[in-house]
């Protein structure tokens, strides 16, 4: 476990080769353990994916380890994303535990949003609801600056009380 995961069980972060071919099937094999071989839940809650295949390989995968909107969902390879991929199901199962902020926020286009942040981890799970109860998983990311990570406290303080 990482040092500074005394607050929550964070999964250690991906070793890759830096050689994204074979850094693919790495990913791909933890991607089918976390969410194709055993469902997830948020607070009792089914979490749905895209499960359109882009390259063989469903379009959420890509999603979780590329940055950018690039047609097809396969953008540029994100390794400091990608390399915590095991962190996505371990926050979505644990949102309320020390050290992670949940919290919903309304979007500018009125979509509404709920965030799983591990701020020590600078690490950020996206869900949506639906109207039917379940919820989907829209992204994750790595919080690289710190322009991105004040945007993500005024997200916070712009939370949706319950």
């Amino acid at each position: 476990m990482r040092d500074d995961s005394a607050d929550i069980n964070i999964p250690d972060k991906l070793r890759l080769t830096r050689d994204w071919n074979r850094d693919i099937e790495i990913l791909y094999q933890q991607f089918k353990n976390d969410f194709i071989l055993a469902p997830v839940k948020y607070k009792g809650h089914s979490i749905i994916y895209n499960r359109n295949l882009v390259d063989g390989k469903e379009a959420s995968f890509w999603h979780l380890i590329t940055r950018g909107e690039v047609r097809g969902y396969t953008g540029t390879p994100d390794y400091d994303r990608a390399e915590r991929l095991p962190w996505v199901r371990a926050l979505i199962e644990h949102p309320e535990s020390a050290g992670v902020r949940c919290f919903k926020h309304q979007e500018g286009s009125g979509v509404l949003r709920i965030y799983i942040w591990y701020e020590a981890g600078d690490f950020v799970v996206v869900l949506e609801p639906l109207s039917k109860g379940a919820m989907r998983l829209i992204t994750a990311f790595y919080i690289q600056s710190e322009m991105r990570r004040q945007e993500m406290r005024r997200k916070y303080e712009r939370r949706i009380r319950e």
